[in-house]
Formats: C-alpha cells, sequence, structure tokens
C-alpha cells in the first residue's frame, strides 16, 4: 500500500529538475518501505522579460513599478535577469514637452490602450511599445525634447527667409541657423 500526500497545485513558471529528499540529496530511484517517504520537486524559477520600445526615448519614457519586489528575479550577483510567473506590472508613459502620448502597442503594432498607465501581470516574454508623437508645430524643425524643454537646433527647409517661432520651444540653440 503506497499513501501519496502531493499537492495538486501545478506551479507555473518553474523548470523541474529532479527529485530530492528532505535534506537535498536528488533521488534517482524509489524504494517502497513501511516508512513514510517525503520526496520534493527541485524547481528552477523561469525569468520572464519584458521589453519596452520607446523610441529611444525621443518623444517620451516610461517608467516601470513592480509592486511586489519579490517578483523580480535576480542571480546570485544581484543581476536582474526577470519577473516571475504573473508577477504584477504597472507601466507609466510621459510624454516630453511638446510631445504627445499616443498609447501602447504590442508586438505586431496593434493597439493596446491609450491610458499613459496600464497594469498587467506577465505570463510570458512581452513586448510593448510606447508610442509618442511631436505636435504638428515642431514638424518643420530640427529639435531635441526633454520632459522639461524642447530646443530648437535647426529648420528643415534651408531656404525660408522669415521664421515665427512657435511659443512651444523653450531655448534655441546657438548654432540653429547657421550653415
Amino acid at each position: 500500500h503506497i499513501a501519496t500526500n502531493r499537492s495538486t497545485d501545478y506551479h507555473y513558471g518553474y523548470t523541474f529538475n529532479y527529485w530530492q529528499d528532505n535534506d537535498g540529496n536528488p533521488i534517482d530511484k524509489f524504494t517502497t518501505t513501511n516508512e513514510p517517504l517525503t520526496i520534493i520537486a527541485n524547481t528552477t524559477v523561469i525569468p520572464y522579460n519584458l521589453t519596452i520600445d520607446t523610441d529611444n526615448n525621443r518623444h517620451g519614457r516610461v517608467s516601470i513599478t513592480i509592486p511586489n519586489k519579490q517578483d523580480k528575479i535576480n542571480d546570485e550577483d544581484g543581476n536582474f535577469l526577470g519577473y516571475r510567473y504573473g508577477a504584477k506590472i504597472r507601466l507609466t508613459a510621459y510624454q516630453h514637452a511638446s510631445c504627445n502620448f499616443i498609447g501602447w502597442f504590442d508586438e505586431e503594432d496593434n493597439f493596446m490602450s491609450s491610458v499613459p498607465e496600464i497594469e498587467f501581470n506577465i505570463y510570458t516574454n512581452t513586448f510593448i511599445k510606447a508610442k509618442f508623437e511631436p505636435q504638428p508645430v515642431l514638424l518643420d524643425y530640427e529639435y531635441t525634447t526633454t520632459r522639461t524643454s524642447c530646443t530648437i537646433d535647426g529648420v528643415k527647409d534651408k531656404t525660408i527667409t522669415t521664421l515665427v517661432i512657435p511659443n512651444v520651444f523653450t531655448d534655441i540653440a546657438s548654432d540653429a541657423f547657421s550653415d
């Protein structure tokens, strides 16, 4: 007669390595006895990756918040490896000055949401793109933008002779209008 007392919960996000006893010794074969035998599954947690594309932060940036710090997986040296299966992740998009947040898109460029803050659980390697666009008044200029400033670096049409500077610009680079 063999009695079993096992968990019926399946643990997603782990790779099975081998069976072990209470002392951590691997068990390669089982021998039946009249004594209870405890076996433990030795597993390794699988890190899931989150890739966020922001077009090199040209028009905005994204912050990542992980409410449960234990959902981040690090190696023995403290280097980040990924997130645990089911980890809750919060992404917040911040648009730069004179730019607009368009929305979140998946790997196939399918629209997901236009809300700047989204929250989800990660169950696989995940790719998300935050799309931003410059305000239309910027399109005639070469410019640099940050969260708080927008600088004219030049004009795209070098033949123009008269220019009205839109008030969205906070600065003009010293060589913006030189050839």
